[in-house]
């Protein structure tokens, strides 16, 4: 982080988004004292405001550090897992009774790890800020709720561990190692501050789900989840998901969709059942069958083992194997690629892009704000002569707007279909079948596939073909490009034809709701005819992200931050990171598991098998995401009409207490104040895209999905 603080562009960042936030917490603090003096709560037509939005980004900023949580059934595999992330495992050979029988392997992980119930508390892993060494151990009593230290004094790691072992855990046997005045004190929770921790975060280990015990978890793991920056979700190969992980994890699925926060879902104890892969696949498939209309239904779990991975780096270390046969067990372990995803991750929320992401939440926030204060101006501004003839008036049109939001939710939905349809209709698989045969098999069948080199040109080459046939003429990047530019006009169109009308009769003046819908979900440097790198990824990266899932297998293909993405200031819900990322290991060759092959011939054909597969997944994946991205800018747009619903129903309150009131010297002296406060909203307004013209030229103002 000593880094980002000395960076200027950072600093200057920094700067203009605590501004945002002070400026736009004073605007809403100003309006709710308005309301107030009316009895109108501004918390019911802006229930955001009831998060304590400015407190929470005013703590994200000052930070810098994502929250992280590890959950799971009990004995899952999560300490261990957590332990082997911070590289804190460590193998040992424990020998055997008789010379017969072979060494067995020993593991000592840092943290707490049990086949039973461990963890009686939350217990936080979070770098060190202190200069020593040394790993520094806190508790958190119920009787004080403030921290204190406990690890002084200690001799070395070990005695740490026995330190969690006897506040974080419920093993009453190691309870006795705590002081004699915390013996029956309630322990809250535990953090520790690791020197030297690979990833600039705080990981939270959670207690165990599911377990025989008579303490029930579930609700401290709720509230963790519902806190968090990201989930690592972990389930054991021993055995396929139960029936209270399928709550947890519907409930995780919840909280993600709706704090837009990533997901990794990880298989752990690999070493430990033989037939894993029987259970990975259980467990996919009972994803696919119990979530198919949530948000990580396409996400698949990872196998990992920290246990081989600590195997295969204390042997290379005592030579005791080749490095040949060291990167085969760090790669068969995939814990490799797990710190790779969460340090993309983390890389990608840190920064420039950590504050962008709350510019973003402060700028849904002042759009919701502006149109509630612009809505509340109207009404002050009708004399009270008409007071009673505009409330029938917009009663109507709210009656009536809400018939033609059904009505348009309904031509969205049909028109996507025959959208989609357009637009992969070229997107023939087999075409690129034919063109990765061509190119591909005279290579596979005349060269030595075992060789990696090879092996490296055909991924490239792989690579060039799916290109080529993306960008082809008809390919599904030009097809895309048109039947995304025409959906959006007839988006506009349908908005013109049922809405516009009925609100110009109802002499709402100063609001074009399709023009609204339309400036905020396109750039105002775009337009219907450009590029789809003008157009798409300027507005989403949504073809980028279509495109993504072409790369697996091919290598090469990185993924900004999921989360939160905005279509010109308006928030769209996206797909977690880990939709796509941890689908990676379905549709490459698998050459870890050919090369082990000898028989040269037969792993020929196996590959050549797999380029149809290859090149039908491609198609499909990239119209399941053509369509979640369509369904997202419908619920989008529908969200706006119903903002603009509400708007109007607020305006029928307000003037039917100005009737009461019957004073219009009180009512100008409100819409004075009121049209004050529209001016800091415009100011607030600038200082945003001033702000988003400011960020480094790499990184967009909006999240990639």
């Amino acid at each position: 982080m000593q880094a980002l603080a000395n960076n200027e562009i950072y600093l200057n960042l920094k700067i203009t988004t605590v501004q945002i936030i002070d400026d736009l917490e004073n605007i809403v603090n100003q309006y709710k004292e308005i309301l107030e003096q009316e009895e109108i709560q501004i918390l019911d037509s802006i229930p955001e405001l009831n998060n304590l939005p400015f407190e929470r980004a005013r703590s994200k900023i000052s930070s810098q550090l994502m929250n992280i949580v590890v959950c799971g059934e009990f004995s899952s595999g999560k300490s261990f897992l957590i332990s082997g992330l911070i590289n804190r495992v460590t193998w040992y050979e424990i020998e055997s009774q008789s010379a017969m029988q072979r060494k067995e392997d020993g593991y000592a992980p840092f943290l707490p790890a049990s086949p039973r119930e461990t963890n009686s508390c939350l217990l936080t892993i979070q770098p060190s800020h202190l200069s020593s060494t040394r790993s520094h151990f806190e508790v958190m009593f119920d009787d004080t709720k403030s921290w204190e230290s406990r690890s002084e004094p200690y001799r070395d790691e070990s005695d740490i561990h026995r330190l969690m072992l006897a506040y974080a855990t419920t093993f009453e046997e190691y309870r006795n190692a705590r002081i004699g005045q915390d013996l029956s004190r309630r322990v809250l929770k535990t953090r520790i501050h690791i020197p030297n921790m690979p990833f600039p975060a705080y990981i939270h280990d959670l207690p165990g789900i599911g377990g025989i015990s008579e303490e029930d978890y579930t609700e401290m793991v709720r509230d963790a989840v519902r806190q968090a920056d990201a989930v690592i979700y972990v389930a054991s190969a021993i055995k396929p998901l139960t029936k209270a992980e399928f709550i947890l994890l519907n409930f995780v699925e919840e909280v993600v969709n709706t704090n837009r926060c990533p997901m990794f879902l990880v298989l752990t104890q690999i070493d430990r059942e033989k037939e894993y892969k029987q259970v990975l696949e259980q467990n996919n498939r009972f994803l696919k069958e119990n979530f198919s209309n949530k948000v990580f239904c396409n996400q698949t779990f990872m196998p990992v083992s920290p246990a081989i991975e600590a195997k295969a780096k204390t042997m290379y270390e005592q030579d005791q194997i080749s490095e040949t046969t060291y990167k085969e067990g760090i790669k068969e372990s995939g814990m490799l690629t797990l710190r790779q995803r969460l340090n993309e991750y983390l890389v990608n929320t840190s920064g420039p892009a950590h504050l962008r992401d709350i510019v973003l939440q402060m700028h849904r926030l002042l759009e919701n704000v502006s149109l509630h204060i612009d809505s509340r101006c109207n009404s002050l501004s009708i004399p009270i002569q008409h007071s009673e003839k505009r409330i029938q008036e917009i009663t109507q049109l709210v009656k009536t707007l809400i018939n033609k939001r059904e009505s348009i939710r309904e031509d969205l939905e049909k028109y996507q279909k025959s959208i989609i349809k357009e637009a992969f209709i070229t997107a023939d698989p087999d075409d690129l079948i034919e063109l990765l045969q061509d190119e591909l098999e005279p290579i596979i069948d005349n060269q030595n596939v075992l060789d990696e080199k090879v092996r490296n040109n055909i991924e490239q080459k792989k690579k060039e073909i799916r290109d080529k046939w993306l960008y082809s003429q008809n390919g599904p990047e030009n097809a895309w490009k048109k039947a995304w530019s025409s959906y959006q006009k007839q988006t506009i169109l349908i908005l013109n034809d049922r809405i516009e009308e009925i609100i110009e009769e109802a002499e709402i003046t100063g609001t074009s709701l399709a023009e609204f819908i339309r400036d905020r979900t396109l750039p105002d440097n775009t337009s219907s005819e450009s590029s789809i790198a003008d157009t798409v990824s300027a507005v989403s990266s949504s073809w980028q992200t279509l495109l993504s899932i072409a790369s697996i297998g091919a290598g090469g293909t990185t993924l900004a931050s999921a989360g939160s993405v905005a279509i010109g200031g308006v928030g769209i819900a996206a797909a977690p990171l880990a939709v796509l990322l941890i689908a990676t290991g379905l549709f490459g060759f698998g050459w870890s598991y050919w090369r082990k092959r000898t028989d040269l011939k037969k792993i020929r054909n196996q590959m050549k098998e797999q380029l149809p597969k290859y090149a039908y997944e491609i198609r499909n994946q990239l119209e399941l995401q053509a369509n979640q991205f369509i369904a997202t800018y419908q619920g989008q747009v529908i969200g706006i009409i119903n903002n603009f619903i509400s708007s109007q129903q607020d305006s029928i309150k307000a003037i039917q207490e100005d009737l009461k009131e019957g004073d219009l010297n009180i009512k100008q002296r409100k819409l004075n104040e009121i049209q004050a406060l529209q001016m800091l909203c415009l100011e607030v307004d600038k200082n945003i895209k001033s702000f988003y013209s400011n960020l480094p030229s790499g990184l967009p103002q909006v999240p990639n999905l």
